[in-house]
C-alpha cells in the first residue's frame, strides 16, 4: 500500500482522526475492489495468477493518492498528463499506452499496460484518476507473447 502526503495550504482544515479512518477505509475499498474487478475479468494469467498488476487513484494533478505496490508511482499519469489537457477531458474518455520510453519508467516493456479513466464530480471538475496498470500475455504482436 502506498499513501502520499500531501502539503496543505496553511488555511486547510485538519480532518479529524475518525474521517481520516473513515477515508482511508473507503480509498482502501476501492482499491480492493478495483483488484478483485481486474482479477476477474483478465485474460492474462499474469494478471491472475501471477497478480501483476497495480490499481491507483490519482488526483487531478497526477499525483498518487492510493494503490498497491506502485512500479512506478506518478510517473504512470505523467506522460497522459503532459499530452492532453485537463480541461478537455470529458466523462468516459479512457487513456491507455504501453510506451516504455515516453512513460520515463511508467512501463518497462510494451506488455505493460497503463489504462486511466478521469474521475468528475457529479456534473463538476476532474478530480481525479482511476489507473489501471497490468502485464498482458498477448497484445497482438507479429510474434505469439508480443
Amino acid at each position: 500500500m502506498v499513501e502520499l502526503v500531501v502539503k496543505s495550504p496553511a488555511n486547510a482544515r485538519q480532518a479529524d482522526a475518525i474521517t481520516r479512518e473513515i477515508v482511508k477505509g473507503r480509498l482502501r475499498s476501492s482499491r480492493v475492489e478495483m483488484e478483485t474487478l481486474l482479477e476477474r475479468t483478465a485474460m492474462s494469467a499474469f494478471i491472475r495468477e501471477k497478480k501483476d498488476y497495480f490499481v491507483a487513484i490519482y488526483d487531478a494533478a497526477g499525483r498518487l493518492v492510493y494503490g498497491s505496490n506502485s512500479p512506478s508511482g506518478s510517473a504512470v499519469m505523467e506522460c497522459i498528463l503532459e499530452r492532453y489537457a485537463v480541461k478537455d477531458m470529458l466523462h468516459g474518455d479512457i487513456y491507455i499506452y504501453n510506451d516504455p520510453y515516453v512513460s520515463r519508467g511508467g512501463v518497462t516493456h510494451t506488455p505493460d499496460m497503463v489504462f486511466a479513466a478521469p474521475v468528475f464530480a457529479d456534473d463538476g471538475p476532474l478530480v481525479g484518476f482511476s489507473v489501471c496498470w497490468a502485464h498482458h500475455t498477448d497484445i497482438g504482436g507479429l510474434a505469439a507473447g508480443t
